[in-house]
């Protein structure tokens, strides 16, 4: 590599843009409590009933799934977000217990 070329390096360098770290994702949790039927046909929006979206999943904050056209619901993060809707299981939850041999027991 010769002078020059080196020189020429070093100036497109020195001219590029900084590098910026990229902003990480968030992941936010919020419990969605109403749903509408699959069978609903028409036009839906979620809305907030209580509390703001959560860093862990037991947060207090609760939406709504609710007939008709609405606004759309933004919470306005700070950073790239993705919002993680907790759903309750349809089956009841099923209680049970690993023993130290890995048998599996209902409780």
């Amino acid at each position: 590599m010769t002078l020059k070329n080196l020189r020429g390096r070093l100036e497109r360098l020195e001219s590029a843009p900084a590098l910026r770290p990229e902003p990480r994702l968030e992941l936010r949790f919020a419990h969605l409590r109403k749903i509408l039927p699959p069978s609903y046909a028409g036009e839906r929006h979620m809305v907030l009933r209580n509390g703001f979206p959560g860093l862990t999943s037991d947060t207090d904050c609760e939406v709504s799934e609710v007939e008709g056209r609405g606004p759309e619901l933004r919470f306005g993060f700070d950073k790239p977000t993705i919002l993680l809707y907790l759903v309750p299981s349809p089956k009841p939850v099923e209680a049970f217990s690993v023993d130290a041999h890995g048998v599996v027991h209902h409780v």
